[in-house]
């Protein structure tokens, strides 16, 4: 047998050859074609034929053919043929003898000849079908995801609208509410104190005095409520709360404080104590905003405390952090470990005070929150309920 690396074995068994060529390349899943540099096919290999619906090709030129002309081949074939500019074609439509439509994967290279010059073409096609209809598959169902999602939102902007004036209506309800009970309640509060002096001056009925004076704290207590209503109507009625910044001297702030709160506090023998500190500490703050802090805060320790108990103020400056931590704590009822998590919630009431009958909505220790979040700080509560209460207010400073 003649050895297969002699040179001779090639040229005597050409036909051979050629034959093992063919069966190699007609078993390829792939497309095969050649064309010559006129653009005519050639060559085409067994698999050609499971999708192209085409009869004796071979002979025909591509640039007259319906595929290429359709699939927009041709210019990219005479560019190929031009200057040896590879192409690569993705999602070309043909359809099967069996007229079962299908999706191509196109690439060409140049054929040259042993000087180098462009001969012709090898076209290779790849059945991409299944890949082509899972992608559109895929795309469909994104689609439909997004339509869905398009719905929903839209439902969504509808009851949020739906939401936002009925909150509005509700804000309005509230504010036009609290200003139509305010007049009457100054009238009945000054009719109240012109009676009060009356059984003063001239009448010794102390029980008829005690009732006059628990109407006005009634007429009170109504007062704060519709101050507090109005307070967070205005806040959500306006996206930015107007803030009054000025400097404030917070040793000096602090006292006048506490003492606007002695006469409360006094009532049931609880002692007030302020521990001024020692350093030049200023705040920039809006002063009325920040009395109604202050004022929530120990109002409620002085409300929740014992009889003949102690309320602290205390002034912590924190010069690292450009802070300043004004903790108030007190010997009170305490809070609930379940009630604690939730006291700055809004409409939010303890156990205590739900008990106690105490009137109020739940605004006020939220307000407080918000007052100090407007003013870049935080507040925190710590309690042990039947011993105590701390809450610590923590603002930037502005050393003097």
């Amino acid at each position: 047998m003649e050895d297969l690396k002699s040179p001779n074995f090639f040229k005597k068994n050409k036909g051979i050859v050629a034959d093992f060529n063919k069966k190699i390349i007609d078993s390829a899943p792939i497309s095969i074609i050649t064309i010559d540099k006129n653009g005519v096919i050639t060559f085409v290999n067994k698999y050609f034929e499971n999708f192209a619906d085409l009869k004796q090709v071979i002979g025909k030129n591509v640039f007259h053919l319906p595929f290429f002309i359709r699939e927009g081949l041709c210019p990219l074939y005479r560019k190929l043929l031009s200057d040896g500019t590879l192409f690569e074609k993705s999602n070309c439509k043909t359809k099967s003898p069996s007229g079962e439509l299908r999706y191509l994967s196109i690439v060409a290279v140049p054929l040259r000849d042993k000087n180098g010059n462009i001969d012709g073409a090898l076209s290779m096609a790849t059945d991409v079908t299944e890949t082509v209809i899972v992608k559109m598959e895929l795309a469909r169902i994104n689609n439909s995801l997004k339509e869905r999602v398009t719905q929903k939102t839209q439902q969504l902007m509808q009851a949020n609208e739906k939401l936002k004036r009925s909150l509005e209506l509700k804000s309005h309800f509230i504010s036009d509410a609290s200003h139509e009970l305010r007049t009457p309640l100054s009238i009945a509060k000054l009719n109240l104190e012109f009676f009060r002096k009356q059984f003063s001056n001239y009448s010794k009925d102390k029980e008829a005095l005690e009732s006059l004076n628990a109407i006005d704290n009634e007429i009170n207590k109504v007062s704060n409520i519709l101050s507090d209503l109005s307070f967070f109507t205005a806040v959500e009625e306006s996206s930015v709360e107007k803030m009054n910044i000025e400097k404030i001297d917070l040793n000096k702030f602090m006292e006048n404080i506490a003492e606007r709160v002695r006469p409360l506090a006094a009532q049931k023998n609880i002692k007030i104590f302020f521990q001024k500190n020692k350093l030049g500490i200023e705040i920039k703050g809006d002063r009325i905003k920040l009395e109604k802090l202050f004022l929530n805060i120990i109002a409620n320790a002085v409300k929740y405390g014992k009889n003949s108990g102690w309320v602290k103020i205390k002034i912590e400056p924190d010069l690292k952090n450009k802070s300043i931590k004004i903790i108030i704590s007190d010997n009170g009822i305490g809070i609930l470990k379940e009630d604690l998590l939730r006291i700055f919630d809004r409409f939010y009431r303890t156990v205590p005070a739900r008990q106690d009958g105490e009137g109020g909505f739940g605004l006020g220790l939220s307000i407080c929150k918000w007052i100090v979040e407007q003013h870049n700080g935080k507040i925190v509560a710590e309690s042990v309920f039947g011993k105590g209460s701390v809450f610590t207010i923590t603002l930037p400073i502005n050393r003097s």
